[in-house]
């Protein structure tokens, strides 16, 4: 994050170094073990990354009124119990415009995240993937119209998606159209909208 270039990170980390800590954040000096806090024991180098942005330590409890000093708050460790965690993202939450939260742990060979920017964030991507492109074989004239794919490869979409037609011959209609809303008929099928006044398809 600040390398990313925002205005300011504030680093919030009370627990005392300890020696195993040097295996995982080489930014604490090993003269600094048992010493200081891990936040205290790393600012200074933290600082460096990006002399533009502010870069400081956050001491003493996490309260509401901290929280909504920031745009994004992140948990990368479970350096509080995690009903406290919870309460925070809640907190975040509640807020308007709502403080996004993210929390993820890096927990040996897997880990996890969870993100939470806010009631009015919606993502309707419901699987991540690239978007696929399939060759058509035919679309009706009708209403709805029904387009069918090649038999090599079985699509992958849900009622709702949206797909977009690009060099289609005939019924060139649908090059122009905006994405289209579809309901899924098979595995190599769906509908669109109404294509009953195009001209007819060729290829």
């Amino acid at each position: 994050m600040i390398l990313t270039g925002g205005k300011a990170v504030s680093i919030y980390d009370p627990t005392i170094t300890d020696i195993k800590d040097l295996g995982s954040n080489f930014y604490i000096p090993e003269e600094q073990c048992g010493k200081e806090s891990r936040a205290d024991a790393c600012i200074s180098q933290l600082k460096e990354l990006n002399p533009y942005m502010d870069v400081n330590v956050v001491k003493g409890p996490i309260t509401k009124e901290l929280l909504s000093q920031y745009n994004v708050v992140y948990v990368t460790e479970l350096i509080l119990p995690m009903d406290q965690i919870v309460e925070i993202s809640k907190i975040c939450r509640a807020f308007t415009p709502a403080v996004g939260f993210i929390f993820t742990l890096a927990l040996g060979l897997y880990g996890c995240t969870f993100v939470d920017l806010g009631p009015k964030h919606i993502v309707k991507d419901a699987n991540g993937e690239s978007t696929a492109s399939y060759i058509v074989v035919h679309v009706s004239q009708g209403n709805p119209g029904i387009v069918r794919l090649h038999e090599d490869k079985k699509h992958v979409y849900n009622d709702g998606d949206y797909v977009k037609f690009r060099e289609v011959e005939g019924m060139t209609e649908l090059n122009s159209s905006p994405p289209m809303q579809i309901k899924v008929i098979d595995t190599h099928s769906f509908s669109i909208g109404d294509t009953s006044k195009f001209k007819d398809y060729t290829k």
